[in-house]
């Protein structure tokens, strides 16, 4: 049932979506916490939603959470990251990869995958699965960009979880030259459907800072609910070159973590 209910919920946007012009272009302008790359960054910029690079989610955004941007037309991207986190008196990492491709400016689909690697354990569990984003709404105006989505994992049970989510953005350009470039806001709501363990309904706000040489500083925390310890949070930077290079550096709490977990990562365009 809830399966059903999530299909239905990001694909009925769909039919929502395809009453926009997709004609028109955009603007140019785990577990897995620790070391976060990717290949084919965005060639634009102000980086039109804030589309950043793997998340914890295993969709584009900050660090924890998928934010509203979309690929543009045509455009593939390959993502890879790792979370390093403590598990016990030892170190684990998670290891996860996406792929993405745009069939038209406001229509994204793709497919991830999850590989935690536990110490001691040989058996490690595995979860992948399709992905789907719409954004129903341009950063227009006065009105944010918003887009909803849905990411789907299946395989071993202890990682099963399937999720429904609306992200919302809205940027100011404040100088091409000056200290500050620009700054943007993004808020959302995720559901997820876990197969061990209590669902989830997490809100979650956060900002980004754009910097010159297309750094940007980011930092968001999440409400805390199903299960979660701790409050969700993350902050640090990231680099988003318009050549394709892109580099992650920041400290999370996935809401699960006895210590604080280290994200990192490198990644280029091809």
């Amino acid at each position: 049932m809830r399966y059903a209910f999530a299909l239905w919920l990001v694909f009925g946007f769909v039919a929502v979506a395809t009453a926009q012009d997709a004609a028109a272009p955009t603007p140019p302008g785990l577990i897995a916490q620790a070391v976060g790359g990717q290949i084919g960054v965005t060639r634009e910029a102000p980086y039109v939603g804030g589309r950043g690079l793997i998340t914890d989610e295993l969709a584009t955004g900050m660090f924890l959470n998928p934010t509203s941007g979309t690929l543009r037309q045509f455009e593939f991207t390959l993502q890879y990251c790792a979370l390093i986190f403590h598990a016990g008196d030892q170190t684990a990492v998670g290891h996860g990869g996406i792929a993405g491709f745009g069939i038209t400016d406001w229509l994204e689909v793709g497919a991830q995958g999850l590989l935690v690697d536990l110490p001691g354990n040989d058996d490690n569990p595995t979860v992948g699965g399709p992905q789907l984003r719409v954004r129903v709404l341009k950063d227009e105006a006065w009105y944010p960009e918003v887009s909803v989505g849905g990411i789907f994992l299946f395989g071993d049970e202890v990682l099963e979880k399937n999720t429904a989510y609306v992200a919302l953005s809205k940027g100011l350009r404040i100088s091409d030259t000056g200290p500050i470039r620009g700054v943007r806001g993004h808020a959302g709501f995720r559901q997820a459907w876990i197969e061990v363990g209590e669902d989830q309904s997490i809100g979650f706000f956060g900002g980004e800072l754009e910097l010159p040489k297309h750094i940007f500083i980011v930092a968001e925390v999440s409400t805390k609910d199903g299960g979660l310890t701790k409050t969700p949070w993350a902050a640090g930077i990231q680099v988003r070159h318009p050549d394709g290079f892109g580099l992650t550096l920041a400290i999370v709490q996935t809401g699960t973590l006895t210590e604080l977990g280290v994200y990192v990562g490198v990644g280029i365009n091809f």
